[in-house]
């Protein structure tokens, strides 16, 4: 494990730094985002804030974290770099926002999925990514926890119905006539219903 200097040589404790590097997990090497992530769920896990507090912190966050990277380029002459990590505590808080009530187990589970998508860049992720301006920076992970969370929360909306007509398939499937087994077994016989 190494530590990294601060982007364009700054003082680590400046307040663009400490913001843009997520009070210095960006500085941590190979950590940098994952350990960023890591600390905000663990807050997220722990206080259990709802949508509507997670989409208000996300938006607040966006506006400092645009100011802050702004700043830093000015400063450094640095637009994106590897160690700004607040772009991917950005990215959860969007996609907590989304999936807010789910069980810790499950947020924890799609939050390692978003870091993956984020570390890949599928389209249109490395396009939005090319945004020249902080809000590009930021933009490009907010995205990957909508996308990311969107797909999630359809996937969960979606699977009681998918579960739910894969029983009725194999019901039917192990059934030859459903409405003549039904009208059987409500008829009774000496020795009970027929099988």
């Amino acid at each position: 494990m190494e530590l990294l200097p601060p982007p364009g040589a700054l003082a680590w404790f400046s307040p663009d730094v400490l913001l843009a590097t997520w009070f210095g997990a960006g500085l941590v090497e190979p950590l940098r985002a994952g350990l960023a992530v890591a600390s905000v769920l663990t807050v997220i896990l722990v206080a259990r804030p709802g949508r509507t507090a997670s989409a208000s912190w996300a938006m607040l966050l966006s506006i400092a974290a645009a100011l802050a990277i702004a700043s830093l380029e000015v400063r450094s002459g640095i637009g994106d770099d590897r160690r700004i990590v607040v772009d991917e505590v950005l990215g959860v808080l969007v996609l907590v926002a989304l999936i807010a009530t789910w069980r810790r187990i499950a947020i924890t589970a799609v939050a390692a999925l978003f870091l993956f998508v984020d570390r890949w860049k599928p389209w249109p992720l490395n396009v939005i990514e090319t945004i020249p301006s902080p809000f590009g920076v930021l933009a490009d992970d907010m995205a990957a926890g909508a996308i990311v969370g969107s797909a999630a929360l359809l996937i969960w909306l979606a699977w009681p119905k998918a579960t739910l007509a894969y029983r009725g398939a194999t019901c039917g499937r192990t059934m030859k006539n459903g409405s003549a087994l039904m009208a059987d077994t409500s008829r009774s016989t000496k020795n009970g219903p027929k099988p």
